[in-house]
């Protein structure tokens, strides 16, 4: 069975922000921040992981289950937050300058597949109607295999479905995002670690320097 996460789905109440095939684009003011949600689910090599996404500027959120534990992700302004709820604990890490200056040129720090992969020299290949909503397809093929995008053809091109063929292994992983929301009001302190926590902090060489030296580091 093939199942189809893609398909959106919003109340009636937030339906006008819901990115449908008969939802209106209206032009915003860019500088302002907004708030974005989206559900991300992964397929690959029979695991699906769910994921629930929120950002507003530079700042971000995800909220996931691995392995049986509750791991909220959070971005704010320079520093990375892993945290772990089961446990209460987090590691904070300082952002590299390439990530900080990568904010000033994203829409949002999240589902900036379709930018990648023309920047990677891909090409709209056709139109398709996905579950009701008309899409664009882009897609690029190399040495590492065949990466492919649909992203929604009216309002803001927002992908909504993701297939990565990895030439080496012959696996093929997909992505689906759902219930795409745009300005929803999300207060800052959602993007922030709340009291209680034992957070661990690392500068980024810190970081990378332990990643160099393997797990257990």
């Amino acid at each position: 069975h093939t199942m189809k996460p893609w398909e959106m789905a919003a109340s009636r109440k937030s339906m006008k922000n819901c990115f449908s095939p008969s939802a209106q684009w209206a032009a915003e003011d860019q500088n302002s921040p907004k708030g974005w949600y989206a559900m991300s689910v992964i397929q690959a090599t029979g695991r699906m992981t769910v994921t629930h996404l929120w950002a507003k500027g530079h700042r971000f959120r995800a909220d996931s289950v691995i392995r049986g534990v509750p791991i909220v992700t959070l971005v704010d302004g320079d520093t990375y937050y892993t945290i772990n709820q089961m446990e209460n604990v987090a590691l904070a890490v300082e952002r590299s300058p390439q990530a900080r200056a990568e904010d000033a040129g994203r829409s949002r720090p999240f589902a900036n597949e379709l930018e990648t992969l023309i920047e990677q020299g891909g090409e709209k290949i056709r139109v398709q109607s996905v579950a009701g909503a008309m899409t664009t397809v882009w897609r690029v093929t190399d040495d590492a295999g065949q990466r492919t995008v649909w992203a929604l053809a009216a309002g803001p091109a927002v992908p909504i479905r993701v297939e990565n063929f990895d030439r080496k292994s012959g696996v093929t992983g997909q992505l689906a995002y759902v219930n795409w929301l745009y300005d929803i009001p999300i207060p800052d302190e959602f993007f922030q670690p709340w009291e209680g926590l034992t957070i661990r902090r690392m500068t980024y060489s810190q970081y990378t320097k332990a990643r160099g030296q393997g797990p257990g580091s």
